[in-house]
């Protein structure tokens, strides 16, 4: 069913590593196991809130019949314990920017 074609995170892995080396290895080990379809480099190009890691998308074969696109998360530990710790300011300054406070504050900025 198309609806349904893009989804990427029904099957989703995150590993926490512990050095750049290690999460080189471990993309060439991925590499070396599944079919992979695509690797997105987010040390180069982070997220909106700074995020950094490596999504790589892999065909899995289902034990049934086809084949699922699943995503392995590798993060470097440092990193998500950083991202545990400050959790609650990230939440708040997510949901500011995508609520219409955001537009109330930039107009009274403008006044």
């Amino acid at each position: 069913d198309d609806q349904y074609r893009r989804v990427r995170d029904y099957a989703r892995l995150g590993f926490r590593i512990g050095s750049i080396p290690d999460l080189l290895q471990c993309i060439r080990g991925l590499r070396e196991k599944f079919t992979v379809l695509q690797v997105e480099n987010r040390f180069r190009t982070p997220t909106s809130m700074g995020w950094r890691d490596v999504s790589v998308l892999v065909l899995v074969d289902l034990p049934t019949r086809g084949q699922h696109v699943a995503e392995i998360q590798l993060q470097l530990e440092a990193l998500a314990e950083v991202r545990e710790t400050e959790h609650a300011a990230y939440e708040e300054i997510r949901s500011f920017f995508s609520t219409d406070e955001m537009i109330q504050k930039q107009d009274e900025i403008m006044q």
